[in-house]
């Protein structure tokens, strides 16, 4: 499994997990300044469309995750292993390691 296909994983499991729809994600990246269709985003996650390095850090930014916790292997279906920042998981037992990204 190459990186980007993991990357669409994490993103897919992440957002299934918060309770987001795929618009839901693409509004909270246009307010990371990268405007990417539902379409795009269901690509990404299919592993059929390539993302590009903004498009990357415009999800994990708009996920308060870090670019690393969207490569990591998916092991837990419950939360992805990225349990929002302050929350721990009740199904792994996962606690929230990320920081959020810092805008510059």
């Amino acid at each position: 499994m190459n990186a980007e296909h993991v990357f669409g994983q994490r993103i897919l499991q992440i957002r299934k997990s918060r309770g987001w729809s795929q618009t839901k994600l693409a509004d909270w990246m246009r307010t990371e300044g990268v405007n990417l269709s539902r379409l795009s985003i269901a690509g990404i996650e299919a592993g059929e469309r390539r993302i590009r390095l903004n498009e990357a850090v415009a999800a994990a930014a708009a996920l308060g995750l870090s670019l690393a916790d969207l490569l990591r292997p998916v092991d837990c279906a419950a939360c992805g292993d990225a349990p929002p920042p302050g929350f721990t998981c009740q199904a792994c037992g996962a606690p929230a390691t990320s920081t959020p990204i810092q805008r510059i």
